[in-house]
């Protein structure tokens, strides 16, 4: 039989997945950390918090871009990296880098900082976790 056998296919699609995953999450990180060092180089934002952009809709939104776009990476590498690099950074991110940047960030910014995770309750993916 002639055609492309469905594993093949298969994999095509992962990889195009893959690559879309990529493009995003790279947006996604790099557009909010742009968005935070544009507020960060204004002289009258010393000492403040950045709330905005991207940062609205979760803590660290910028990790979720970043987890993101490794995930495509692993869906491009094929087995069995498929789904680990994803998996391996949000377990990171989750269980040991975020909160050493929450104690971090209320050591810093103190009450700006219980106040945004008053009103931005997601942490890392908007209105899930």
């Amino acid at each position: 039989r002639r055609g492309i056998p469905s594993d093949t296919v298969g994999e095509q699609v992962i990889t195009m997945l893959g690559a879309v995953m990529v493009v995003v999450g790279l947006t996604l990180e790099l557009r909010s950390e742009w968005q935070r060092a544009t507020f960060k180089n204004d002289p009258r934002n010393d000492g403040k918090l950045f709330t905005g952009g991207c940062f609205r809709n979760a803590q660290h939104i910028n990790y979720l871009g970043y987890i993101i776009w490794r995930t495509g990476l692993g869906c491009i590498s094929g087995p069995p990296f498929t789904l680990m690099y994803g998996v391996y950074h949000a377990i990171d991110f989750y269980c040991r880098a975020i909160p050493l940047l929450q104690n971090y960030m209320l050591q810093k910014y103190g009450t700006q900082w219980t106040r945004y995770k008053e009103t931005t309750r997601s942490v890392l993916i908007p209105g899930i976790l």
